[in-house]
């Protein structure tokens, strides 16, 4: 589903009270209500008296109806947001993904546009193997950030596989400096305003600095404005200009350029499937001509200069792209781009020949 409409979100909220700061009894949701994300969100819309209920019934819910279960750790490659959030639904159990997917999924289904932030979070200054995600979302131009899965239970300390499912509001509707020290993002951009005092180590690594929190409000409105594309684009750029970071980022930045250098191929790829069509058919009008009037050799020489000039640019895009395991189809492409490049030469030297 494409965020940038769903993420506008900056002018939408000013109509949503936000009740007191305490938390609000959340609604109980039956059974029937929650066969799918859209019932889900209908039923706690219908039935809470503002924001604050709606999200902390949407909470109370995830706690008492998903269990964490590491064993499904894969499920999170294979759907995009809204079908993870579907498939937690039905099978009632995940990770954080599962967990952050279905929080944000069924409140913009309420209409509280949320948006997903992808991080990490150290303990005792130190950056673990895995990643993390949790949720925020901007109210009257102030950031709430959201952890459903922390906020849905714990685990017993020393023992990973004791999972215990419990209601806890500590970090639920809560400003971002509150979990600037717990919760990390990488994208520096997703701090929401908020610094990071603290250097985190992994190995010998160190955290991305803190940077300037002023204007990010301005700066997430345009984020949120790009296409799915152009948002990739924009958090790579943040990503190089933050620096390496440690072992979990560099491994997010790397993701990252993967999605882009794919996407780039896949571009070029169809730019040529379209242009071999543009060349046979030039071919074809230079082979049945029996004379070339000016104005004939104007548009065909104009055309051949056209195509050329679109597949010089598919070929500078694709030495953008470095991902080492997309080495082999950008060679492939490449050539492909190569020989469409010879046939346009031999189409030029096909429509002199008729000249003359």
């Amino acid at each position: 589903m494409k965020r940038s409409a769903v993420l506008l979100f900056l002018l939408m909220l000013s109509c949503f009270a936000m009740g007191a700061e305490e938390v609000s009894e959340p609604v109980n949701v039956p059974k029937e209500h929650a066969k799918d994300v859209d019932a889900l969100a209908a039923y706690i819309k219908e039935n809470c008296r503002d924001t604050r209920q709606m999200l902390w019934t949407l909470q109370n819910w995830l706690s008492e109806n998903v269990m964490y279960d590491l064993s499904v750790t894969d499920v999170q490659t294979k759907y995009n947001t809204e079908d993870l959030a579907n498939w937690t639904l039905r099978n009632r159990k995940g990770v954080c993904a599962n967990y952050s997917s279905l929080f944000s999924e069924v409140s913009n289904r309420m209409g509280i546009p949320m948006f997903i932030i992808e991080g990490y979070t150290p303990k005792d200054n130190i950056v673990g193997e895995g990643g993390h995600a949790w949720c925020a979302c901007i109210i009257d131009s102030v950031p709430y950030m959201f952890d459903p899965t922390w906020c849905s239970g714990y685990f017993e300390p020393g023992n990973p596989r004791a999972y215990h499912q419990r209601l806890e509001n500590k970090f639920f509707m809560v400003s971002p400096d509150s979990l600037k020290e717990s919760h990390i993002p990488y994208d520096p951009l997703m701090r929401l305003g908020a610094g990071v005092s603290q250097d985190l180590t992994s190995g010998d690594t160190m955290n991305p600095p803190a940077v300037d929190g002023t204007g990010w409000l301005d700066s997430l409105t345009a984020y949120f404005r790009l296409d799915s594309l152009e948002q990739k684009k924009a958090l790579y750029e943040r990503l190089v200009r933050n620096g390496d970071g440690n072992k979990l980022a560099v491994k997010y930045k790397e993701n990252v350029k993967h999605y882009i250098d794919a996407c780039t191929l896949e571009e070029q790829q169809h730019r040529c499937e379209r242009i071999i069509y543009q060349i046979s058919d030039l071919h074809n009008r230079i082979v049945d001509l029996n004379f070339v009037s000016p104005g004939a050799e104007r548009s065909m020489q104009n055309k051949i200069e056209e195509i050329r000039a679109e597949l010089n640019d598919a070929m500078s895009r694709t030495k953008s792209v470095t991902t080492p395991v997309l080495a082999k189809p950008t060679k492939e492409i490449r050539a492909y781009i190569q020989d469409f490049l010879r046939k346009v030469d031999k189409c030029e030297s096909m429509l002199k020949k008729k000249k003359k």
